[in-house]
Formats: structure tokens, sequence, C-alpha cells
């Protein structure tokens, strides 16, 4: 001891309690180390004789505090080796766990790209024991091989069978090999032929249900064109014929075969009309769309010139707003426009004034076009009548008309892309409107404006 420079007194009157401590602690740090280093390990029980006898030299050199303090240093030491060693401990139970459960399949892969190690969900893709699968290179087992980073691929199985499977390479970690991530992509695969199959049938099955329909339209809209078209020729017959019976003897016949007569003539002249107003809904479905800028401003002050004769005589009073240039086909529009102000002019007769009210409005993406009137209204119970053919809310003896106006507006505006409805009250009036998309700015070189009508 003298030539460690020790005084053997001190080293003496140290409590023996405390000697054993110190050595414990130290010995405690040797066996903690040498269960997870395999070196020391090995040697675990020098380890532990060397940290005994070095704790005892120690304390031999040190003072008492200054022993003392290390072996409070060395006690806390030893609990935070405890803490990381359990904590490592419980890191790798759930990477074990997260392996064993995982649903994709996991490799790890040596240096020379054979199977290491393999979890179940691998051995399930590759139909194979995770003890089959050990030492077989990747790329037997792969058609085509993926050597790096990401690509589909087919997992080769004993029976002949194949699975589709995602290949991603993890980065490469020397220590302990290459992980490789294999996903089993064959139900998703099926899945997406599946819905391909159904899209197509699908696809398919409207095309023939549309080619059906608009077969049966076509073979409708042409019965109905013979049908009002051979009708013409009779009803020209007779309205003729009545005019010159009443013409030759009119005077000479009684009152009663007058009358006869003239409502014979009305009543065939009433279905030319009928019949020209249904040949004009029929044109409306086959027409051709042309589309053009309409510049509904100009278009309202044509069709109020073209009206003016049923205003002869009245007190018509007209507000028309700031109306837009919009795009479509100018003259079925133009017949839309007709019919609803012609139908305004019709119901405000038996007012003592006639307002009528013209507007159109931007909503979104569409423009709405609105004629209100303060005519005779009508129940809202039956809106969903007055878009139909031949549908009417009045009576012959109360209003003319031959219900086929408010069904050509709805098909011109449905086949612009749009929409119609009304809004009325009985004996307050009512709003007819429709709406029409607007041309974004600049497609087709089109771009929509607002223009001052003339009231």
């Amino acid at each position: 001891m003298s030539l460690l420079r020790i005084d053997p007194a001190r080293f003496r009157r140290a409590p023996l309690r405390v000697l054993l401590m110190v050595a414990l602690a130290a010995a405690a740090v040797a066996a903690v180390i040498g269960v997870h280093v395999p070196t020391i390990r090995r040697t675990s029980n020098t380890s532990a004789g060397i940290a005994v006898a070095g704790g005892i030299i120690a304390l031999a050199i040190w003072g008492g505090r200054t022993w003392l303090a290390h072996a409070r240093r060395t006690a806390g030491a030893m609990r935070r080796v405890t803490a990381l060693t359990d904590e490592l401990s419980a890191t790798q139970a759930r990477a074990r766990l997260l392996f064993e459960h995982s649903p994709d399949g996991w490799l790890m892969l040596d240096s020379d790209g054979r199977v290491l190690e393999a979890n179940p969900a691998a051995e399930a893709i590759f139909g194979r024991s995770a003890e089959a699968l050990e030492r077989q290179r990747l790329a037997a087992l792969l058609e085509p091989p993926v050597d790096e980073g990401a690509a589909p691929s087919s997992a080769v199985r004993p029976d002949g069978g194949r699975r589709n499977v995602e290949v991603r390479w993890l980065p490469e970690q020397p220590a302990s090999g290459r992980w490789v991530l294999v996903r089993d992509l064959t139900e998703r695969c099926r899945a997406e032929e599946e819905i391909r199959r159904l899209t197509a049938t699908f696809e398919r099955r409207v095309k023939e249900r549309t080619a059906q329909l608009e077969e049966a339209i076509r073979e409708l809209e042409s019965f109905s064109y013979s049908v009002s078209h051979d009708l013409r020729s009779p009803l020209r017959h007779i309205s003729g014929f009545s005019a010159l019976l009443r013409r030759s003897v009119g005077a000479s016949l009684p009152e009663q075969t007058r009358h006869y007569l003239t409502t014979i003539s009305d009543s065939a002249q009433r279905a030319t009309t009928l019949v020209d107003e249904l040949l004009s809904f029929s044109r409306m479905g086959r027409a051709e769309l042309r589309s053009s800028e309409v510049d509904l401003a100009e278009l309202v002050n044509e069709v109020r010139a073209e009206l003016a004769h049923e205003a002869e005589g009245r007190n018509v009073t007209w507000s028309v707003g700031r109306l837009p240039v919009v795009r479509g086909d100018g003259a079925m529009l133009r017949l839309a426009v007709r019919n609803l102000l012609s139908n305004a002019l019709k119901y405000t007769r038996p007012r003592a004034e006639a307002r009528i009210s013209i507007d159109c409005t931007q909503e979104g993406d569409v423009w709405v076009f609105r004629v209100r009137d303060n005519g005779v209204g009508f129940d809202m119970a039956y809106a969903d009548r007055l878009f139909g053919v031949f549908k009417r809310l009045h009576r012959d003896d109360e209003f003319e008309g031959t219900g086929i106006g408010l069904a050509n507006v709805r098909r011109i505006v449905t086949r612009h892309g749009g929409r119609t409805w009304a809004e009325a009250q009985p004996g307050k009036g009512a709003t007819f409107s429709f709406s029409l998309p607007i041309v974004p700015p600049g497609r087709d070189g089109e771009r929509g404006g607002e223009k001052e009508g003339h009231g």
C-alpha cells in the first residue's frame, strides 16, 4: 500500500459496512454490464472480483466524504442503467409484437439478399414457413424481382400460385442487414378489377338504355309530327268550306244554323292552332341547338313589339331591368320569352292597369330570368301541372290557349341546361322564372354582359 501512497491507518478506520456497500455496488454495475455486453458477460465472475477489489482500493485511496459521494453517484448510475435497460426491453418487446402481428410481410435479408428472418404475414404471402424461407434469395421469390426502392411484383408460391404484392426496400442498416416490406395487394387488385368490370357493365347498360330512350323519343316525335301534319289538311277543309257556306247562303240561313257554322269554323281554327303548337313542340325536341350570343335586352324589346297588338286599347305598364347577353339558341329563346310575355298579357286582361316586369339576376353560376305580372295568378297546389303538355288551369271560356306554350318553354330551357318554375297567389299575380348557365369569361371567346332594357 505504500507504493500507492495509501494511509493504512485511514484504511483501517473505514467502517466495514461502508466497504461492503461500495464493493457490492461496484459488483452490481459489473454484473448489469455483463448481462448486456457479451464480452463482459463471458468474464462476469472476473469482472465482479475486479470491481470488488477496485471498490476497496478506491475506498482506500479516497477520503471518507469523497468515496461516499462517488458511492452515491454510482448508485444513481445504477438506477439509470436499470431504467434504460427496462425501456430497451419494452421497446424490443413492442417491436417483436408488431413484427409477429403485422398484416404486411417483413423480411430481414443479409448482404447477399438471402432471407434471415420472416414474420407470419410473409409466410402467408409466399406460402412457405419461416424455416423454408430462410436462406432463400428474395429475387427467386418474386416475379419480376425488385432490387431497390418500391415497385409492384408477384410473390411466387410453391403451388404455382401468385399473389399481387408491393415490395418496398427500407434504407440499408449495415449492423443488422436490410429490411424489406412485402404488402399483399391481391384482394385490392381483385376489388379494383371487379369495380372496373361493374363500371363497364353499367356504362354499357346506360348506353343501351339511352339509345332505346332516344329511339322511343324519336318515334314519338315522328308520330306527333305525322299526326299533326296529317290533321292540318282536313282542318283547313273544314274551316274553308264552313266559310264558303256562310258566305254563299249565310244570309238565308236561320240564326241557329249560322251559330252552328260559326262554332264549326271556330273549332276548326282552334284545332289548327293546337296542331301548329304541337308541331312547334315536336320541332323543339328534334331541332339542332345553334348556340350563339343572345342579347336578352334586344330580344325582349323585339318580342314586346311583336305583341303590341295584344296590348292595344289596354293600360299596360312595362318595367324592364338590366338584361344580360347569354349563350344559347336565339330562335328558341325568343319563343320561350314570347310565350312568357304573351301569358303575362293574357292573364292580366281583367286588370284595369296591367303591370308586367322583366328582370334577370345572377345567382351563383346561372342567370335567372323572371317575368312578373299582377294578373289572376293561380293556386300553387296545381303548379306542377303548368309546364306539362295540354295542361291548363283555366277554362277556354275564361282564357284561350292550347296548353303547349309553357311546355315549350320548359323543353327549350331544359335543352339549354336550365330549369323552369313558377310562383303565384290566386288574384295576386304570378312570377314565371327560368335559369340559364353562365358561360365563364374567355370560354370559346364568349363573354356575357348586361344591357338596359327599355321600359
